[in-house]
């Protein structure tokens, strides 16, 4: 396996290329996806939201191939409402972390309160932030730090 610089997100990814212009990549952020040489030029001229938005998708079509002709409909990807990116981030923590009241680590960078309140009981697992991204469609970590810390004490 080679490094690639994932065309979507810009994390470090592990990839081959498969021939007929296919990448297969594996990116901490979007998960297992193929991608055309076409496309992944074009996906440089996405807005922001757009890649956060195919990102997301990525991560629950694994192993997706994106190509020139299947690229304006993934640009046109709904964005998720807050309270449907919440719900994709605590069913994906359920499946993974099946045993209710485990501590949870994750890298994100978060307030001073959420801080205190960590280093009481040190969390025996960790999930990378980068794939907490792709999995709740996040734009960056400050959205994953309100869906993580504030918006589930405003529900």
């Amino acid at each position: 396996m080679q490094k690639f610089e994932c065309p979507i997100c810009r994390s470090t990814a592990q990839g081959n290329t498969v021939g007929g212009g296919i990448t297969m990549l594996c990116c901490s952020r979007c998960g297992e996806f193929g991608i055309g040489t076409i496309a992944s030029h074009e996906i440089s001229f996405l807005s922001p939201r757009q890649k956060a938005n195919l990102s997301g998708w990525i991560r629950e079509n694994q192993k997706y191939e994106i190509v020139a002709s299947n690229l304006e409909s993934l640009k046109a990807l709904r964005t998720p409402t807050v309270g449907e990116k919440a719900e994709k981030l605590l069913i994906f923590l359920a499946n993974e972390f099946p045993k209710p009241g485990e501590k949870i680590g994750c890298n994100v960078i978060y307030s001073a309160e959420g801080l205190e309140i960590a280093s009481v009981d040190q969390p025996k697992v960790f999930v990378d932030s980068q794939k907490l991204l792709g999995v709740s469609w996040s734009l960056d970590l400050r959205e994953l730090e309100f869906l993580i810390y504030e918006f589930r004490q405003e529900a």
